[in-house]
């Protein structure tokens, strides 16, 4: 990691995909305490029925959306800063909503910063979109 004269903050050397990839896979295992982590506190999202959501709110879905399957396609990212990073992706869902299967296709734009911990999710944004 290499520093920013400008701010003198550490420039992140670490993969903000590789981020992104890890905090899915927090939901297929389960693992709330490691999403948890990853998440800011910060944290303000809107889901794909349009509802704002902050991090507890974002965690209390551990109860009652079970991913089973998750696919990731088109995933990018792009620098806004040298440590805000932007994330698109389309995925491809299997999971369980309050005890019914759901599966479906989702546009998400997930808007990640690196602090001293690592990468952390600020916001994420997710659209429904036809399979």
């Amino acid at each position: 990691m290499s520093a920013d004269s400008a701010t003198s903050r550490p420039i992140p050397a670490a993969d903000p995909l590789l981020a992104d990839r890890t905090l899915m896979a927090t939901r297929l295992t389960g693992d709330r305490a490691a999403y948890a982590r990853m998440v800011d506190d910060a944290f303000l999202g809107i889901d794909f029925n349009g509802v704002f959501n902050d991090k507890a709110q974002r965690l209390a879905e551990f109860d009652w959306v079970i991913y089973q399957e998750l696919k990731l396609a088109d995933h990018q990212a792009r620098f806004a800063a040298p440590d805000v990073a932007l994330v698109t992706a389309r995925a491809t869902l299997t999971v369980t909503h309050l005890g019914q299967p759901v599966t479906g296709a989702f546009l998400y734009t997930n808007v990640w910063s690196w602090k001293e911990e690592g990468w952390r999710l600020l916001s994420s944004q997710v659209t429904r979109v036809a399979d």
